[in-house]
């Protein structure tokens, strides 16, 4: 239980953080777009007001309406934000209110799965936690990566249980989204006239 509870809190305080980001890169974007007169001070002082109530979907719809800011994470990190909020709300028991679709809480993100692929065609994984020993190959192969999308079905009134490598995978999908979100700020600058050096 207690293993549980701490990959939990680790999936919240990275959500919240991210959330936080948000915030600041909807500031970062108001004050260019005030300085520029894409919109005026009132428009931007609601917008204040009401974006750190948002939830994460509600923050990302935002940011891409007002600014054409956006992430091709945009699925994952709505459903991640779900599971944190049941978490938060419900202590991980999967309410009616979570359920997306069939009396369950879809979870999705991308993950990535190592593996070695044989001259013979063999797929071996190479998932952790692999053997202290390694592993003897008796033939030759190459270490492959491939990108994988993960989904994973809470039926209503069970516990969501995630393990150490969901949360690892989980924190990568919001590091890449955090980088793809700054890259459409900076163009977004650059399209107003802001010069980037």
């Amino acid at each position: 239980q207690f293993g549980l509870w701490i990959i939990m809190c680790g999936l919240r305080e990275l959500t919240e953080t991210f959330a936080v980001y948000l915030d600041r890169i909807q500031t970062a974007c108001s004050l260019i777009a005030l300085r520029r007169g894409k919109y005026t001070s009132d428009d931007l002082e609601k917008l204040r007001k009401t974006f750190p109530y948002k939830g994460i979907k509600g923050k990302l719809e935002l940011l891409e309406k007002k600014f054409g800011i956006k992430t091709k994470n945009n699925d994952y990190l709505i459903s991640i934000s779900q599971v944190r909020n049941c978490f938060a709300h419900r202590r991980g028991i999967v309410g009616i209110e979570d359920c997306t679709k069939n009396n369950e809480l879809i979870m999705k993100w991308k993950g990535i799965d190592l593996f070695i692929e044989t001259s013979k065609g063999e797929i071996v994984p190479l998932n952790p936690p692999l053997p202290k020993d390694g592993i003897l190959m008796e033939t030759d192969g190459h270490v492959c990566l491939k990108f994988i999308e993960r989904v994973e079905a809470f039926k209503k009134g069970t516990v969501i249980k995630l393990s150490p490598r969901n949360l690892a995978e989980i924190c990568n999908v919001v590091l890449w989204s955090t980088r793809e979100i700054k890259a459409s700020t900076l163009e977004y600058a650059k399209s107003i006239g802001i010069a980037i050096k």
